[in-house]
C-alpha cells in the first residue's frame, strides 16, 4: 500500500483520572511525552502496564490504541479495540481504529468508524479525509477521485486532500493529473518533501525522466538513497530503451547508445558511495543494464565479457540479459552458444516472441535449416493478421498487424536461405501486393532476385524502393552488392565506404567492405591435373590422351587498375606420352595479358609464347557481353590455339612442322533462372595441316532438388563436329591426332552436391557426377561412353578456393575404348 505523506495532529489527554495516583499520573505524562519524542516502544510499554493495573481507566486504553495506531501494528489496534464499545469511543481512537480496519482490508468497518467519528464531530477534517482513503485503498479510484476533488474545493487550504488526489490519479495511471496535484502542493508548501517525491516518481512514470531527474538533482536531499538509485537506475533504463528504438539505418543513433553506456557506468560507480540496503543487487541490475546498452551499441565483445564473468560467479541472470548475450554470440559468428541460451529463456517463457524470433537466425547459422523454417512458420501461425483496438469513443477498430508482416518476411526469406528460391519469391512478391511500399520487403524480395541471377531486375527493384525509403539500410547493402555483380565498381566502392563510416557495427556492413578489400586483392588461378590411360601403344586412333598426362596452369592477376582493368601473367606446362612416333610430348607457355570487366562487358587479351615442338607466338582474344539477366553472347578468338591436344602440337607431320591451329568460338547462353540454363557453342578450328574442324555443342542445365544440404542436377549434353580432312577418306592426309571425319555424342549427367560442413564462409562441399551417353563417329559406328567424377571443394573466408578429385572415364576413340584415370586439383587465392 502506499505511504500516505500526512501527519494526524493528536491531543492526549494530561489531567488526572480518577483512581489514579501520584506517581502513576507522572508515568502517563512521560509515557505520552516519549510517545510524543518518538520513542514509541518504551511508552507501548508503560501504557500496557498502565490499562492492565487499571483496566476502568479507559484513557490508558484509548491512548494505547492511538500510539499503536501511530506505529502502524493495525493487527493489535483491531486486536484492542475488541474491548471498547465504539459509539461511546472517543472520535480520535474512532479514527485510529478505522484506520486499522482499512490497512487490514476491512474498507467496510473501515467506513463505517469514519462515519461514525463524522456523526460525533460534523466539523472534523480527518474522518472526512479517512472516509476517501478507504475508496482509494479499496480500489474505487473513479469514486476517490470525484470524493477528493469535492473535498479539494472545500478544504483549499488542505494538502492530504490534493495528495490523495494525486495518489488516485497515479493509481489510474493518469500521471499527467497526478502531477498537476503534486504541483498545487508545491504551490502551498514548497518544502513539502513529500510532494517532491511524489512529482519526481510521477514524471517518472509518465516517461517525463529527464524532466523528473533534474528536478531530483535540484532537491537531492529529500530523497533517501535507495530513491535516488531508483530515479537513476530508471533514468539509465529509458535511455537504453529510447537508444533501442532508433532505427538501424540512423547514422546518428551512436550518441544516445553511448549517453546510455554512460549512465549505467555512472550508476555501477555510484553503488559503492550510496548507503543502499543491498548493494549487490544495485550491481547486478546495473551490470544487467550496461549488457543490454552495450548490445544495442554492438560491442558485442564486451557483452560476452560481462555475461561470462557473472556466469563464473554464478550470478542469475535474467531472461532478458540472456537474450542480449544470446545476441553477441550471434553477431560474434556463434550460433551454437547464442542458439542455447535461446533455448534457456524459451523454458523459461515459452511463449517469448523476441527469443523465438531470435532463435529462427540461430537454427539458420547453426546449419538447423529446417529447424529455422519450422520455427519461422510456427511464429507466422501464431500471429493474427489484425489486431483489435477502442478508439476515443469506444468502439472496436481493426487494424493490420506488423508483427504478422514480419513473421511472413521471415517464413518467405527462409525458403530463400534453405535455396527454396522460387517458393520464396512467390511468398515476397505475395507479401508485397498485401503491404506495398514496406522497404524491409523490397530489400528481401530483391535479395531473392540477386541469388535467383537477376542482378539487373534486383537492381530496379532497389532503386524503385530508395525513392520512397532513401536511408533504408538493408536496401543500401543489397544496392551495393547488385553494383558489384554488375562491375559497377567505382559506385560500388563509394557506397561502400560511407556505409561502414556510417555503419561500421553492422554486420551486412563489415561483410561488404571485407568484399571490397578482397575484390582489389592479388588473385592466383592455378589449375593442376594428371592421369593415366590404357591407349594402344601401336597408334591405332590417335587418341587425345596420353598414357600418361600431366598439366599445370596458372593466372596471376593484378590488383585492379582504374577500376576495371586488371594485368595478368600465365604460366602453363603440359607433358604426355603418346605412341611413336611422337613419343613424350610437352608445351611450355608464357602468357601476358589485360583483362577489363565493367557494366554488362568482361573482355581479355593475351599475347602467348608457346614451346612445344616449335615455338610460337600468339594472341587471344575473349569478349563476353550480357545482354540483359537472361543473355549473354561470348566469343574467344586466338590465333595460335595452346589448348589444342598436346598430340597436335607434338604431331610429326608435313616435313616434321608440328600442328597449329587458329580457333574461334561463339556462344550464346540463356540463364533462366540459378537452376535452369541453356548453353549453344560454335567452334571452330584451322589446323595448319590445312584440315578445318566445325562444331556445334548444346548443354541444358535443371537443378531438380534444392535444397541447404543436398543439391541434385542433371546435364543434357548434345554435340556434333566435323573436319575436312581425315585419313579414312583421304589416305594422304596422316594427321597424328584425333581427327574423325564426322562424329557425335550425347550424354546425361547426373551432378550431387553435398554440402558436408559450413560455418559462415567456410565450406565444405563433396561432389558426385555420373555421366552415361552414346558417342557416334562415322566409319566406327556408335558406342556407349560415360565416367565418374568425385571432388571435394573448400572455400574459406572469401579469399581461398580449392577443388580436387578424381574422373575414372570411358571413352572410345576409332573404335577402339581407352580407360583412363584423371586427377586434378584447382585452387583460387587472393592475397
Amino acid at each position: 500500500m502506499k505511504p500516505y505523506l500526512f501527519l494526524a495532529v493528536l491531543c492526549l489527554p494530561s489531567a488526572i483520572a480518577f483512581g489514579q495516583t501520584h506517581d502513576e499520573e507522572q508515568r502517563y505524562q512521560d509515557a505520552l511525552a516519549a510517545a510524543r519524542a518518538g520513542n514509541t516502544q518504551w511508552a507501548l510499554g508503560q501504557l500496557d502496564q498502565l490499562k492492565t493495573q487499571h483496566p476502568e481507566i479507559l484513557r490508558y486504553l484509548y491512548d494505547y490504541i492511538q500510539i499503536l495506531s501511530w506505529t502502524d501494528q493495525s493487527e493489535a489496534v483491531i486486536k484492542q479495540s475488541q474491548n471498547l464499545d465504539l459509539k461511546q469511543t472517543p472520535v480520535y481512537v474512532l479514527e485510529a481504529v478505522a484506520k486499522a480496519a482499512r490497512n487490514t482490508g476491512d474498507f467496510i468497518q473501515s467506513e463505517s468508524l469514519y462515519r461514525l467519528a463524522l456523526e460525533k464531530s460534523p466539523a472534523r477534517f480527518e474522518p472526512k479525509l479517512g472516509i476517501g482513503l478507504v475508496f482509494l485503498d479499496s480500489g474505487n479510484y473513479d469514486r476517490a477521485i470525484a470524493y477528493f476533488n469535492e473535498l479539494t474545493e472545500a478544504y483549499p487550504q488542505q494538502i492530504e486532500p490534493l495528495l490523495s488526489l494525486a495518489y488516485a490519479y497515479e493509481y489510474r495511471r493518469d500521471f499527467a493529473s497526478a502531477i498537476k496535484q503534486y504541483q498545487k502542493v508545491i504551490a502551498q508548501q514548497a518544502d513539502h518533501s513529500g510532494a517532491w517525491i511524489g512529482l519526481v516518481f510521477a514524471l517518472k512514470s509518465s516517461g517525463q525522466y529527464e524532466e523528473a531527474l533534474s528536478i531530483a538533482k535540484q532537491h537531492r536531499l529529500v530523497f533517501s538513497d535507495e530513491e535516488w538509485a531508483e530515479i537513476n537506475w530508471d533514468y539509465a533504463a529509458f535511455l537504453i530503451r529510447k537508444s533501442e528504438r532508433i532505427a538501424t539505418g540512423d547514422p546518428n543513433r551512436y550518441p544516445e547508445m553511448d549517453k546510455a553506456i554512460d549512465e549505467v557506468n555512472a550508476n555501477l560507480v555510484s553503488v559503492d558511495t550510496l548507503n543502499l540496503n543491498d548493494p549487490q543487487n544495485w550491481r547486478n541490475r546495473a551490470t544487467f543494464d550496461l549488457m543490454l546498452a552495450l548490445r544495442n551499441r554492438k560491442k558485442m565483445q564486451a557483452v560476452i565479457k560481462l555475461y561470462e564473468e557473472m556466469y563464473a560467479q554464478g550470478i542469475e541472470i535474467p531472461a532478458y540479459c540472456r537474450i542480449a548475450a544470446a545476441d553477441a554470440y550471434l553477431y560474434q559468428q556463434q550460433p551454437e552458444v547464442a542458439r542455447d541460451l535461446y533455448l534457456s529463456v524459451i523454458a523459461e517463457s515459452p511463449q517469448d516472441f523476441n527469443a523465438r524470433s531470435s532463435l529462427v537466425y540461430a537454427y539458420l547459422e547453426s546449419e538447423q535449416i529446417n529447424k529455422a523454417i519450422h520455427l519461422a512458420d510456427q511464429l507466422d501461425t501464431e500471429q493474427p493478421n489484425t489486431i483489435q483496438s477502442q478508439d476515443a469513443q469506444g468502439q472496436l477498430q481493426s487494424t493490420l498487424n506488423p508483427a504478422k508482416t514480419a513473421t511472413e518476411l521471415t517464413a518467405a526469406i527462409m525458403r530463400a536461405y534453405a535455396d527454396r528460391l522460387e517458393e520464396g519469391q512467390f511468398r515476397m512478391e505475395s507479401l508485397r501486393q498485401k503491404s506495398p511500399y514496406n522497404p524491409d520487403i523490397e530489400s528481401k524480395l530483391a535479395e531473392i532476385y540477386y541469388y535467383r541471377g537477376w542482378p539487373r531486375k534486383a537492381r530496379q527493384q532497389i532503386e524503385n524502393a530508395l525513392i520512397e525509403s532513401p536511408d533504408h539500410l538493408g536496401l543500401q547493402i543489397g544496392q551495393v552488392k547488385v553494383n558489384h555483380d554488375l562491375r559497377a565498381y567505382p559506385a560500388e566502392e563509394r557506397q561502400t565506404h560511407k556505409l561502414y563510416k556510417d555503419f561500421s557495427d553492422d554486420t551486412g556492413v563489415q561483410r561488404q567492405m571485407r568484399l571490397w578489400r578482397i575484390h582489389n586483392d592479388r588473385e592466383l588461378k592455378v589449375f593442376t591435373g594428371g592421369g593415366l590411360s590404357n591407349n594402344e601403344l601401336d597408334g591405332i586412333g590417335n587418341p587425345n590422351l596420353g598414357t600418361e598426362d600431366i598439366s599445370v596452369d596458372s593466372y596471376l592477376y593484378s590488383s585492379p587498375i582504374n577500376y576495371n582493368y586488371r594485368a595478368f601473367i600465365h604460366q602453363g606446362w603440359k607433358m604426355g606420352l603418346f605412341p611413336q612416333p611422337e613419343g613424350r610430348g610437352y608445351l611450355q607457355t608464357y602468357g601476358l595479358g589485360m583483362e577489363y570487366a565493367a557494366n554488362n562487358v568482361l573482355a581479355n587479351a593475351e599475347v602467348h609464347y608457346d614451346n612445344f615442338a616449335r615455338e610460337a607466338i600468339g594472341v587471344g582474344l575473349g569478349l563476353a557481353y550480357d545482354i540483359d539477366d537472361h543473355w549473354r553472347v561470348s566469343t574467344y578468338l586466338d590465333s595460335n590455339n595452346n589448348q589444342i591436344s598436346l598430340r597436335a602440337l607434338t604431331a610429326l607431320a608435313d616435313e616434321k612442322r608440328a600442328t597449329r591451329a587458329k580457333s574461334a568460338q561463339f556462344r550464346l547462353t540463356h540463364r533462366v533462372h540459378e537452376s535452369r540454363q541453356f548453353d549453344f557453342t560454335f567452334n571452330y578450328l584451322n589446323f595448319s595441316d590445312n584440315n578445318n574442324r566445325y562444331g556445334i555443342d548444346g548443354t541444358y542445365y535443371e537443378r531438380w532438388i534444392s535444397g541447404p544440404i543436398y543439391k541434385m542436377a542433371t546435364y543434357l549434353n548434345a554435340g556434333y563436329s566435323t573436319n575436312t580432312r581425315d585419313s579414312v577418306s583421304d589416305p594422304s592426309f596422316n594427321g597424328y591426332y584425333f581427327n574423325p571425319a564426322q562424329d557425335a555424342s550425347v550424354s546425361i549427367t547426373l551432378d550431387n552436391d553435398f554440402l558436408t560442413y559450413r560455418h559462415y564462409d567456410t565450406a565444405f562441399i563433396q561432389r558426385v557426377a555420373v555421366s552415361i551417353g552414346n558417342y557416334w563417329q562415322q566409319h566406327y559406328g556408335s558406342n556407349p561412353v560415360g565416367n565418374i567424377q568425385y571432388e571435394h571443394r573448400w572455400k574459406t573466408a572469401n579469399r581461398f578456393e580449392i577443388a580436387y578429385g578424381g574422373i575414372r572415364g570411358y571413352h572410345y576413340y576409332d573404335g577402339n575404348l581407352t580407360e583412363s584415370w584423371y586427377m586434378y586439383m584447382n585452387l583460387n587465392l587472393r592475397f
